[in-house]
């Protein structure tokens, strides 16, 4: 694996993107600036730019309701993102889905699900889709752990394997379906275990590690991008928040992951190395600041939806 300078700026640029949208969004919600519910990724963020930084534009992403750090790591509007949060027209979905349901075909990211596990056939399906009209173009699906315990994930993977699709699963497996802990809904704890019957490379990775996560999603995109077949990568992660409002995870716990962030873990290798400075750094912390900062006055200044557009985008023309 061959990064350039360049490329670990934009790596890190990404994280600390995501990091700031979220943590925005949260104070937002938490103010009562911002109605509705919300997951943050917050602890994540190598997964998701890990995962995304190869991949094309034309290639696809299935988020789930976790699915901001997704989203902008595969490149999707940032102004769109945060209208689509306070609800407004100039949305991603038009203010109509919220923060559990955006999309942003035009980078790639398939709308998101909020049903665990119930974005797993459909990017199944994209990938066949893909397959059957010849087009070069690999299919990412994100999940968590919890996820694993629907038949549909069994039945995708079986799927994704027989007919050799062009699918990488993602499990995040972050220990906590939203507050529920991994070792009372699961005898297995490595769920790249539980997908080792269907024979395709099952991948386990620190999935604080971005350039860990980096170096094994760049194998199973060249793997899908020659026909190769699916791929299960297992990226072992934690989250900082279960949602907006709550916070009920382990406080030991939590405090033990926060020490591996995965934001300054980055950015450590990165000095150490000589490659960038911590003032190149911090320059970099505030563009992303400013971004998130532009993003929140594009969505406070757009239209507000109006009934008339109710039934606007629902019905095939």
């Amino acid at each position: 694996m061959h990064l350039t300078t360049e490329d670990l700026a934009a790596i890190y640029e990404r994280m600390a993107l995501i990091r700031r949208f979220e943590t925005t969004a949260v104070a937002l919600i938490q103010n009562g600036k911002l109605v509705g519910h919300l997951h943050p990724s917050s602890g994540q963020e190598a997964v998701s730019v890990g995962v995304c930084f190869r991949l094309h534009a034309t290639d696809y992403v299935m988020t789930t309701h976790r699915p901001h750090g997704h989203y902008i790591a595969k490149g999707g509007d940032l102004n769109a993102l945060m209208a689509e949060l306070h609800g407004k027209t100039t949305g991603c979905c038009k203010g109509k889905g919220g923060s559990m349901h955006v999309a942003d075909m035009a980078a790639g990211v398939l709308p998101a699900t909020a049903i665990v596990g119930g974005g797993t056939p459909i990017a199944v399906g994209v990938a066949l889709a893909c397959k059957l009209l010849g087009l070069p173009r690999v299919t990412v699906c994100f999940f968590g752990e919890g996820a694993m315990n629907e038949g549909v994930v069994a039945e995708s993977v079986n799927m994704a394997t027989i007919w050799g699709l062009p699918v990488i699963f993602v499990c995040e497996n972050n220990r906590y379906a939203v507050s529920t802990a991994i070792t009372t809904s699961s005898v297995v704890e490595e769920m790249g275990a539980r997908v080792a019957w269907t024979g395709m490379p099952v991948y386990v990775v620190d999935g604080n590690d971005v350039l860990s996560v980096l170096e094994t999603a760049e194998k199973a995109i060249e793997r899908a991008r020659r026909g190769d077949g699916p791929s299960f990568v297992e990226c072992k992660t934690f989250k900082h928040r279960d949602t907006a409002y709550a916070l009920r995870l382990p406080v030991e716990e939590l405090a033990e992951w926060k020490q591996r962030d995965p934001l300054p873990r980055l950015a450590r290798h990165i000095m150490t190395r000589g490659l960038l400075s911590a003032y190149q750094l911090s320059d970099i912390d505030s563009r992303a600041d400013e971004l998130v900062k532009a993003a929140v006055s594009f969505a406070d200044s757009s239209p507000e939806p109006i009934p008339s557009m109710a039934l606007e985008q629902l019905f095939a023309e």
